[in-house]
């Protein structure tokens, strides 16, 4: 596997989003991720609060070599989008559920890996799905 990913942006439909003036509207929102392409399953590393999908280089080219790894920058981290806060919870997991639907990730085997508020969101998008 290639220790160099491919950086990729996704925009997902009618998010929430907070305005400057406080005002929560539906948007767009972009979302960055990176991609290590492999053989499946498919692994999606979400990272914990303040850090970026980046953070997790070593334990992708060391433990996960050969595999199918997308590293998701949340909302507000990396190269995502970023609008004012709050950043309410529940937005991490929807989040991550539409990207996981919008890439058609479940059409093979999905592993996902989560580190704190990585493995809330998805634990969340579990939930809602």
């Amino acid at each position: 596997m290639s220790s160099s990913p491919t950086s990729h942006y996704i925009t997902l439909p009618n998010r929430s989003i907070v305005q400057q003036n406080g005002e929560i509207t539906e948007g767009p929102l972009q979302l960055h991720y990176w991609q290590w392409k492999g053989h499946q399953p498919t692994i999606l590393i979400c990272h914990g609060g303040t850090l970026h999908g980046r953070c997790y280089d070593r334990i992708i080219n060391e433990a996960l070599s050969g595999f199918n790894v997308i590293a998701l920058d949340f909302r507000g981290h990396g190269r995502s989008q970023k609008h004012p806060l709050p950043y309410p919870f529940p937005w991490f997991g929807e989040d991550v559920l539409q990207f996981i639907e919008m890439l058609d990730l479940l059409k093979n085997n999905l592993v996902g890996i989560g580190h704190s508020l990585g493995g809330h969101a998805l634990v969340f998008a579990a939930a809602i799905a």
